[in-house]
């Protein structure tokens, strides 16, 4: 039981790199969403 605490007072807290890299992925993901929406106005399906 006390490894498990020890555990958590050495985990180092989020800093705004953690933030950003966050930030990028939501971004990233948003970016292949609009760019499918994009390429469905020209009748663009994926190869099987």
């Amino acid at each position: 039981m006390a490894a498990q605490t020890d555990e958590k007072k050495n985990k180092p807290p989020a800093n705004a790199y953690v933030g950003l890299l966050f930030v990028s992925v939501a971004v990233t993901i948003m970016a292949i969403a609009f760019l499918a929406l994009t390429l469905n106005k020209y009748q663009w399906t994926p190869t099987p």
